[in-house]
């Protein structure tokens, strides 16, 4: 499966349309009847403005996920030539294989990015950590044309050769080592680099188990007579399993004897899934424009489930979802701003303000006392416009705040030894993408019920130490959320000052009543 670009607004959207828009393929809305002239530009706006969004927040939680283990290979790529073995019969080619069962582009990427050094000036040659070169299955088909692409990888790099006299490689074909070997020593010599100091040559090995195993051995034969004076390293992008190994079981033990071989496993699957979501969707410190569903969750869990638990699927479902709800209805070119008064008083705006007035007097959440159409002011309908959008934020930030709270609380109890809501604890216990799905269609109140039991049960340490943690919670949460949860901090500050500060007989008692107190309040907090 070929990995999606998380940089690529459009990656998962299947084949270009056309050249308008980018090449976004939004179709024409159902209710195209009541769309503005200039309607399909604003919503394609708007989508590019949410998806971008949304694309940048989960690709800095998967870098920030993977980053452990990205270090991890940048570090032994560094040293991969220092401190080797003596008295060996031969050099061996280290090798370090990159097991990712998703076959998710998102890692490689991150890997190729620390170590290759394509961008360097001239002059910054010689603080290179390594140039990479990459090799696909369609590259190998067979020996010459794998080592063309290899040697071209690391040559096609003009810029560097600025201070090399001649052409080096000018007699040599480019499918021979040599020229490798002629580039490299060429450039060392013009930038006065150390054999400590060389940068490495990696070879990315994209989709291994597709590559043909007869050019693979003789390209790791070739490239063991070149060791040491070409610090060549070999990166196996592996979809198998890491046990069994599918280098060990289909290269021969002659090509294995000529490889020094470490790997790693990338973080992958439901968890990685989960995390992706409850810091993108059900995190305070990010509100996407976009809040999805309990639908397009459900959908999400399932096809990750039962069919394709990659990042990239979770990613194209994500983007789909945004796809359809900016090309499918007019009125979603509201999401984050309103068209002016004189845009909105334009004769082909008419259908538009009365699909927008018929939604707002159908909404409880709106006085529509003062929206009568036609009327000469625009500005009344405007500012409803603004408050219920503002106010459908409000409602989607207080169901995260609930849910993050929810969480804290049931990770505590299970900190403290109690069973709690059972959630993900074993292969019984209810998954939190099933929770997060309840927390959207609002079907916590039994758990709500439960936990505000549990904590009237707590110890004074016990229920000192939630209150605090829950304390560091709403100060935790950014300035503009914070200042709106004002009463739920006075009612924590209120509970803390009441807890006895040693226990005794009577001190329980207190306890008990500032526990049930608290327990009352939190219960109805988070209904």
């Amino acid at each position: 499966m070929s990995g999606s670009n998380l940089d690529d607004l459009n990656q998962s959207t299947g084949d270009d349309e056309d050249d308008e828009g980018g090449g976004i393929p939004f179709v024409r809305p159902i209710h195209h009847d009541y769309d503005l002239l200039d309607g399909e530009r604003l919503r394609i706006n708007a989508y590019t403005a949410a998806w971008r969004k949304c694309l940048d927040r989960i690709k800095s939680i998967v870098h920030a996920l993977h980053a452990p283990m990205s270090a991890k290979v940048e570090q032994e790529v560094r040293l991969s030539y220092d401190n080797v073995l003596s008295g060996l019969p031969y050099p061996e080619i280290p090798v370090i294989g990159i097991t990712d069962p998703t076959s998710s582009s998102a890692f490689l990427d991150q890997i190729a990015t620390v170590t290759d050094s394509f961008d360097l000036d001239d002059e910054d040659v010689t603080h290179a950590t390594a140039f990479t070169s990459h090799l696909y299955p369609t590259d190998c088909s067979n020996l010459t044309s794998a080592l063309k692409t290899l040697i071209a990888g690391f040559v096609d790099r003009p810029h560097l050769l600025e201070k090399v006299k001649g052409r080096p490689t000018a007699s040599l074909v480019n499918y021979d080592m040599e020229m490798l070997l002629a580039w490299y020593s060429a450039i060392r010599e013009a930038h006065d680099i150390t054999k400590l100091c060389r940068p490495k040559l990696v070879v990315l090995l994209h989709d291994f188990e597709q590559l043909d195993p007869l050019v693979v051995q003789d390209i790791f034969t070739i490239s063991s007579l070149y060791i040491p004076r070409l610090p060549l390293i070999f990166i196996l992008a592996l979809s198998s399993p890491a046990s069994p190994s599918f280098l060990h079981s289909t290269y021969p033990r002659s090509t294995l004897a000529l490889l020094r071989v470490s790997t790693h496993t990338v973080p992958s699957g439901a968890r990685v899934l989960e995390e992706v979501l409850l810091r993108t969707f059900f995190d305070m410190d990010f509100e996407p424009d976009l809040v999805i569903g309990p639908s397009i969750l459900t959908y999400l869990t399932d096809y990750c489930g039962r069919h394709n638990p990659s990042l990239d699927a979770a990613l194209n479902i994500l983007h789909l979802a945004h796809l359809k709800h900016f090309s499918g209805e007019p009125l979603t070119l509201l999401i984050k701003s309103t068209p002016s008064s004189e845009i909105l008083a334009q004769p082909a705006s008419a259908p538009l303000v009365e699909a927008v007035l018929a939604r707002l007097q159908s909404s409880p959440s709106t006085d529509s006392s003062n929206l009568e159409w036609p009327n000469q002011s625009l500005p009344p309908l405007i500012a409803a416009i603004d408050d219920t959008r503002a106010f459908a934020y409000s409602r989607a930030r207080r169901v995260r705040i609930g849910f993050r709270l929810i969480k804290l609380i049931q990770d505590f109890m299970a900190s403290q030894g109690y069973k709690g809501l059972n959630w993900g604890s074993d292969t019984r216990a209810i998954a939190i993408m099933d929770v997060m799905i309840a927390a959207l269609q609002g079907g916590l109140g039994s758990d709500i019920k439960y936990l505000g039991i549990m904590v009237k049960k707590l110890r004074t340490a016990q229920l000192g130490a939630l209150l605090n943690e829950m304390h560091f919670f709403f100060n935790s949460l950014p300035v503009d959320v914070r200042s709106r949860e004002e009463e739920a901090r006075t009612n924590l500050v209120l509970a803390i000052n009441a807890l006895p500060q040693q226990v005794d007989d009577d001190v329980t008692a207190a306890t008990s009543q500032v526990a049930a107190n608290f327990g009352d309040w939190l219960v109805k907090y988070l209904k």
